[in-house]
């Protein structure tokens, strides 16, 4: 039998804002070495935090903007599948404050160069394009999906 590990539980938010040329989501792009992709913000959901509480320090710590929830949109259950056994909670939400910007990621080890390299509207049809992580979640919002599940039926 394998080494048993500890599930990681991550929190994102999909943000969602009707513009004048439509409907746009917020999307940050990540460089890693030898992997560069954009994905909806959030993160790790810490020890003793419940996940709405990350997911609204997550998008201060990335995009400098105030979320309220709105509703659960997906779970994606990759514990079996993601090389660091993930569970991922995607809420959706609206911003109530801030103004954006590129924030950064403050669990990066000092002397460890940036991975957050962009912080930005599209539209919702421009997903694909943006080949935004996880596709499933993207698809969803691309055919017009914005159902949710109450946080208090959560």
């Amino acid at each position: 039998m394998g080494e048993r590990r500890q599930t990681i539980c991550s929190a994102r938010a999909i943000v969602l804002r009707q513009a004048p040329q439509g409907l746009q989501v917020l999307v940050c792009h990540h460089d890693h070495p030898g992997r560069s992709f954009w994905c909806f913000p959030g993160g790790v959901v810490e020890h003793g935090e419940d996940f709405a509480t990350a997911v609204r320090r997550e998008l201060r710590e990335e995009t400098g903007l105030e979320i309220e929830l709105d509703g659960l949109f997906s779970v994606l259950d990759r514990v079996n599948v993601a090389p660091d056994g993930r569970i991922e909670i995607f809420l959706l939400a609206h911003v109530i404050g801030g103004n954006l910007h590129l924030g950064s990621d403050p669990d990066r080890p000092a002397g460890v160069p940036a991975t957050l390299v962009d912080v930005r509207w599209v539209s919702v049809g421009e997903l694909a394009a943006h080949r935004v992580l996880p596709e499933s979640v993207a698809h969803a919002l691309d055919q017009g999906r914005t159902t949710v599940l109450p946080l208090d039926m959560v």
